[in-house]
Parts: C-alpha cells; sequence; structure tokens
C-alpha cells in the first residue's frame, strides 16, 4: 500500500484498520490484566509516585483511610454534589502534578 498522494483530512475510515486496532486493543487488554491479576494488591504499583498518591487520598478522603472505609464506600454519598467536588479536585490536582512532572505535595 503506498501513502504517496494520501490525504488524511479526507480519508474514511477502513473496516479492515479498525479491526485491527480493535484486535491489538484487545490484546493489550489482556496482557495488562494478566499482569493484575498475577500479583497481590498490596504488591502493585503502577507509577513511581503510587505511595505519594496513596496519601495525598488519605489525607483529601481521611473518612476513607482503612481498607473497611474502603469497604463499605457509599455510591450515593461520591455523587452528592459535595462528593463529586471533593473527588473533581483530588482528580484534578493529580493529573496536572502528573502532566508537571510533579510528585503530591507533602502536608
Amino acid at each position: 500500500m503506498s501513502l504517496a498522494g494520501f490525504d488524511p483530512e479526507t480519508a474514511g475510515n477502513h473496516d479492515e484498520i479498525e479491526m485491527q486496532f480493535a484486535v491489538k486493543t484487545v490484546e493489550h487488554l489482556e496482557a495488562y490484566q494478566k499482569l493484575l491479576y498475577a500479583l497481590p494488591p498490596s504488591k502493585l504499583k503502577l507509577t513511581k509516585v503510587d505511595d505519594e498518591l496513596f496519601e495525598d487520598f488519605k489525607q483529601t478522603f481521611p473518612e476513607l483511610a482503612t481498607l473497611e472505609a474502603l469497604a463499605r464506600l457509599s455510591e450515593a454519598e461520591m455523587k452528592t454534589a459535595a462528593g463529586k467536588e471533593k473527588w473533581r479536585n483530588f482528580i484534578m490536582k493529580a493529573c496536572l502534578q502528573r502532566f508537571a512532572g510533579q510528585s503530591a505535595p507533602a502536608r
């Protein structure tokens, strides 16, 4: 397949390419799922700053700082206006710090 004369602005979707992308996506999903299931959650680290993020999470959500509290997490409470605002602020702070190349701030 030659790319000469190919204009991505006017190109349509090709079913074969979309199917290949879907297959690769599922392959990656299965590989990551196997990795996640291979380790106990207490040993799992997904980023370099997991411990800092977890500490910040516990400070932001002290009511969820224990495993018992997390097991009783109320979806209804998280979906309240106050719960959504608190969660949104936590996520935005973590995302901004990650993209700025910083870890969670010390409190």
